[in-house]
């Protein structure tokens, strides 16, 4: 009889998670954070960032990306992650490419005054 319980109690448990990964299944890019709840739930956790806002479903392993407040992307939690380093990895190289220019810009205009005033000082010492 314990056995029998066992495996109910299993069967049980895996009917759930295969509900779950079906709705999952009928997420598709495009819907809105409305019809994603009537799909599959309030997440677990919300995260906004600069450009997407990041709902994770710890149970189904699964994370939902909305930018302009639709359906961008479903990933699993793996995905989720290394999707979020590249994009980081991508946000760090522009602001380091923008520094770099407004460095180059400041090196070019002392660069400019620089010589300004050199030539400044010989004409007045001619």
């Amino acid at each position: 009889m314990k056995k029998y319980m066992i495996i109910l109690l299993v069967s049980l448990i895996l009917s759930s998670c295969a509900d779950k990964q079906k709705e999952f299944s009928s997420i598709t890019k495009g819907m809105t954070k409305e019809e994603v709840i009537q799909k599959v739930g309030e997440p677990t956790t919300k995260r906004d960032i600069l450009v997407a806002e990041i709902w994770k479903y710890d149970l189904a392993d699964r994370t939902i990306v909305f930018r302009n407040g639709e359906v961008y992307d479903i990933m699993t939690s793996t995905e989720a992650r290394v999707d979020s380093i590249e994009s980081s990895l991508k946000e760090t190289g522009r602001d380091v490419k923008e520094k770099l220019r407004q460095t180059g810009d400041t090196l070019d205009s002392a660069s400019r005054r620089l010589k300004e005033k050199i030539v400044g000082d010989s004409v007045k010492k001619n």
